[in-house]
C-alpha cells in the first residue's frame, strides 16, 4: 500500500467503526439521540429554524418565533456561528423540517470528528496507528463524548485533541515554530467557543492556562511568543460568537437552577456548581457504567487498564507526565466543591462562575485516559505478562465476590459482571502476550474490539417508538395550518405543548423554552399588557381565561382562544415619557391613566411628538429573518412602534436616511419620523457581530499563515 494510504487507514478505520457503533442510527431509522428535553423541546427548533433562514438566504441572527424576538447569536448554544453546522443547515429540508436522517448522521460526523481529532493526537505523540486508533474509539465513544447529546457542548468538546496537540507541538519545537504551533493551537480554542456552548472551551481554556504556566516552569522565559500568539488566535477566532455573546448577556437574565434567574453581574452561587459537580465515588463509573447515571464518566475497564499500565511503564516520558497533569486537573475540576481548587478558579477568575456544571471538566480527563491507552497498547512489547496476571487475578476475586453475593442474595451492581468481563478479557490477553503466545498486533486489535463492545453496551439512544419528548408534527398539523392565516403572535400552554413550537414551524409564538431572555421582558413578560403590546392575539389551551372567546376546538382537545385587546403590529403614538431612574416596568403597565395605545415611555430624554389630527396608519408589508419593512403615513411628527423586542442590533433606514431605533415601553422598536408618506426599513446588523466576524476572519487569516509555518 502506498506511504499515503497508508496514512489514511486509521482515519478511514474509524470512520467505518463510528458507523457501526452507531449501527442504531447509520443503518436502521428504529432509534433516535433526540429524545430528551433539552434536545427535542429546544435544541431540535433551533437547528430547524436556522436550517429554514439559511435556506431563505439569510444567516439566522435574529430570533423572531419567541418572547417577541431576541438575538440568537447572542444566545450562543444554538451555534449561528459555528461553520461545521452549516452543511447541516443546508441540506435540503423535508416539508419545511430536517429529515431526521441527516440528524442522524450529523451526531455520528461529530463522533467521527472526536475520533479522529484523538487519532491525530496520538499519532503526533508517535503512536503507532492500531494505539492511535484506539485513542479515536476511547475518546470519541466513552466519556463526556460518548455519554452527550447536546451537540452544542459535543461540537466544543471535539476540538480538545486538536488544541492539545498544537500546544504539545509548540513546546517540542522553537523560535517561528512554537509560535506558530501555539498559534493554532488558540485558533482551534476559538473555534471551539463558536460552537455555541461556554463549558467545555471554558475548562479547555483552564486546561491551557494550567499547561502553559507549566510549560513556563520547565522552559523559562521561552514561552511568551508562543502564549501571546496562542491568546491572539483564540481570542480572534471566537470572536464572532463572543462579543454577541457579552453584548446579549449584559441585557438578559439567565435560568441557572435557582429560584429566580440571574443577571449578567450576578454570580452562579456555589451551591448550583457543587449540585453539578462528580461525587466523590465517580472513579466506580469509570469501570461500571451501571453506576454512571448522569455523570457522563464511563470509560470502560479495558482503557483504564490501559492508561494504567502507561503511567507505570512510560511515566518518566514528558507527554505521559503532561497527560496525567492534565487528568489530574480535569477530576479537581470536576469534583467542584469536593476540592478547593475549583472554589479558589470560581472566586478569582472571571467566567469560571458562568460554567456552573463542574462535572464537564471531567473531558480534561477523558481526553488523558484516550492517549493514555494508546501509549499502553504500544507498550505491549515490552511483553509485561505480570500485569495480564494480576487482572486476571482481580477478575477471580471480583468473580468469588459475585458469587458470593448471589449466593447470600445481596444486593450487586447490574454492571458488575460486564466489569468482570473486562478485566477477565483484557486480563487474558495482556497474560497471553506477555508469555508470547500472541503477538502484540493481535493483541492491539482484540483489545480494541474489546472496547469498542464495553462502550456499545449502553449507548445514550432510544427507540423510537418508545421517544417519550421528540415532536411528532403531524399530531399539531391542525394548528400549523390554522395559524400559518393568522396574524400576530400566539400563546401556547406549554403543559400541552411543551416544544418550541414557533421555532419548529416558523410561526409566532409568544412563549417558548428558552434559557435566558432580555431582563427588561423578563420582569413583565406575564402580564397581560405586555401580551397586547407584543400582539398576541390567539391563545391555544385547554381552557380559556377571562375575556378570551373560542375560534377552534382542536383534535386532541386543545382549543383556540381569540384577545380582543392585543394591539397590531405597528401603531403610532404622539406622547412620550422617560423612565426615571430605577422604575419599575410592572407599575407603569398598571397605570390607569397610561394609554398606552396612545403614549410611551422610553429610557433616557423621552422625543419631541406633536399632537394633531388627521389620517394616519402604519402597517408591516415585508419580514425576513433579520428585515422588517413598515409602511408609514404620519398627519404630524410622532413614533412608530414595532411591536417586535428591542435590541440595540437593530438599525433603521428611512427614505432620508438612519433613524435611531429607541426602546418604546422599554421593551419594543420605536423610530421618530416627521409627517408625510414614509418607507422604514429596520434591519439586524448588530455591531458586536460585524467586530466579530471580522475578527474572527483575520483570526483565520493568521490561521493559514501559521499552517504554513507550523
Amino acid at each position: 500500500m502506498p506511504r499515503r494510504l497508508r496514512r489514511l487507514a486509521g482515519p478511514f478505520v474509524l470512520l467505518l467503526l463510528t458507523g457501526g457503533f452507531y449501527w442504531r442510527l447509520t443503518l436502521t431509522n428504529q432509534y433516535t439521540w433526540l429524545d430528551s428535553p433539552d434536545i427535542a423541546y429546544q435544541v431540535l427548533p433551533w437547528l430547524t429554524s436556522q436550517a429554514r433562514t439559511w435556506q431563505a438566504g439569510e444567516l439566522p441572527l435574529w430570533d423572531a418565533d419567541h418572547w417577541g424576538g431576541q438575538s440568537l447569536v447572542g444566545q450562543a448554544q444554538p451555534g449561528v456561528l459555528y461553520p461545521p453546522n452549516f452543511i447541516l443547515f443546508l441540506l435540503p429540508l423535508s416539508n419545511e423540517l430536517i429529515d431526521e436522517t441527516y440528524l442522524n448522521w450529523y451526531f455520528v460526523l461529530i463522533h467521527v470528528q472526536a475520533a479522529w481529532s484523538a487519532w491525530w493526537l496520538a499519532r503526533q505523540l508517535g503512536r503507532s496507528q492500531a494505539s492511535s486508533v484506539l485513542a479515536g474509539v476511547v475518546f470519541s465513544y466513552g466519556g463526556y463524548i460518548g455519554a452527550t447529546t447536546w451537540p452544542q457542548m459535543l461540537n466544543g468538546a471535539v476540538w480538545a485533541p486538536v488544541i492539545a496537540g498544537f500546544a504539545l507541538r509548540a513546546v517540542r519545537t522553537e523560535g517561528l515554530q512554537a509560535v506558530a504551533n501555539a498559534g493554532l493551537s488558540g485558533l482551534f480554542l476559538g473555534v471551539a467557543f463558536l460552537s455555541g456552548h461556554h463549558q467545555a472551551p471554558l475548562f479547555l481554556a483552564l486546561g491551557m492556562a494550567a499547561f502553559w504556566m507549566g510549560a513556563a516552569w520547565w522552559k523559562r522565559r521561552r514561552v511568551v511568543a508562543p502564549v501571546a500568539a496562542f491568546a491572539l488566535l483564540a481570542g480572534l477566532a471566537g470572536a464572532a460568537q463572543i462579543l454577541p455573546a457579552i453584548e446579549y448577556g449584559k441585557r438578559s437574565v439567565r435560568w441557572v437552577g435557582t429560584a429566580e434567574p440571574i443577571g449578567w453581574r450576578d454570580r452562579v452561587p456555589y451551591p448550583i456548581h457543587e449540585q453539578h459537580s462528580l461525587p466523590p465515588t465517580f472513579p466506580l463509573a469509570l469501570v461500571d457504567r451501571s453506576l454512571d447515571a448522569d455523570m457522563r464518566v464511563y470509560a470502560g475497564v479495558t482503557a483504564v487498564v490501559l492508561a494504567g499500565l502507561a503511567l507505570w511503564l512510560a511515566g518518566r516520558q514528558l507527554p505521559v507526565r503532561i497527560l496525567a497533569s492534565f487528568a489530574g486537573l480535569g477530576v479537581a475540576l470536576a469534583l467542584g466543591g469536593a476540592t478547593i481548587l475549583h472554589g479558589i478558579l470560581y472566586s478569582t477568575v472571571p467566567m469560571v462562575e458562568k460554567a456552573r456544571s463542574p462535572a464537564a471538566a471531567i473531558l480534561l480527563f477523558h481526553l488523558s485516559v484516550s492517549v493514555l491507552s494508546a501509549y499502553g497498547i504500544d507498550y505491549l512489547r515490552l511483553r509485561i505478562a505480570f500485569a495480564g496476571k494480576l487482572l486476571c487475578g482481580v477478575a477471580a476475586s471480583l468473580a468469588a465476590l459475585l458469587l458470593s453475593a448471589h449466593w447470600t442474595g445481596s444486593d450487586v451492581a447490574p454492571g458488575a459482571a460486564f466489569v468482570l468481563l473486562g478485566l477477565s478479557a483484557s486480563g487474558v490477553l495482556l497474560w497471553l502476550n506477555g508469555s508470547r503466545v500472541i503477538d502484540s498486533s493481535l493483541t492491539a486489535k482484540a483489545l480494541i474490539l474489546i472496547v469498542v463492545l464495553e462502550l456499545g453496551s449502553a449507548l445514550p439512544l432510544t427507540q423510537r417508538d418508545a421517544a417519550r419528548y421528540v415532536p411528532k408534527p403531524d399530531q399539531h398539523a391542525e394548528l400549523v395550518t390554522f395559524l400559518q392565516e393568522q396574524p400576530g403572535r400566539t400563546w401556547i400552554d406549554d403543559l400541552a405543548v411543551p416544544y418550541n413550537f414557533g421555532n419548529l414551524f416558523g410561526l409566532a409564538q409568544y412563549n417558548g423554552y428558552v434559557a435566558s431572555m432580555p431582563a427588561a421582558l423578563e420582569a413583565v413578560h406575564a402580564q397581560p399588557r405586555t401580551w397586547d403590546l407584543f400582539g398576541v392575539r390567539h391563545t391555544v389551551r385547554p381552557e380559556p381565561e377571562l375575556g378570551e372567546t373560542e375560534v377552534r376546538r382542536l383534535t386532541g382537545g386543545l382549543r383556540v382562544f381569540h384577545r380582543e385587546t392585543a394591539f397590531p403590529e405597528a401603531w403610532i403614538v404622539h406622547r412620550a415619557e422617560a423612565i426615571p431612574p430605577g422604575w419599575d416596568a410592572g407599575m407603569w403597565y398598571q397605570r390607569d391613566d397610561f394609554d398606552l395605545r396612545r403614549e410611551t415611555f422610553v429610557p433616557g430624554e423621552p422625543p419631541e411628538l406633536e399632537i394633531c389630527e388627521g389620517e394616519e396608519s402604519a402597517e408591516v408589508v415585508a419580514r425576513t429573518a433579520n428585515t422588517v419593512r413598515l409602511s408609514v403615513r404620519l398627519a404630524c411628527r410622532g413614533m412608530v412602534v414595532l411591536g417586535d423586542g428591542y435590541d440595540p442590533g437593530w438599525k433603521a433606514q428611512s427614505e432620508t436616511g438612519s433613524v435611531p431605533i429607541l426602546a418604546a415601553y422599554g421593551l419594543l422598536r420605536g423610530v421618530v419620523l416627521p409627517p408625510g408618506n414614509h418607507e422604514v426599513t429596520m434591519s439586524y446588523r448588530p455591531t458586536s457581530v460585524v467586530w466579530g466576524v471580522s475578527l474572527s476572519l483575520v483570526g483565520f487569516l493568521l490561521g493559514g499563515i501559521l499552517w504554513f509555518k507550523r
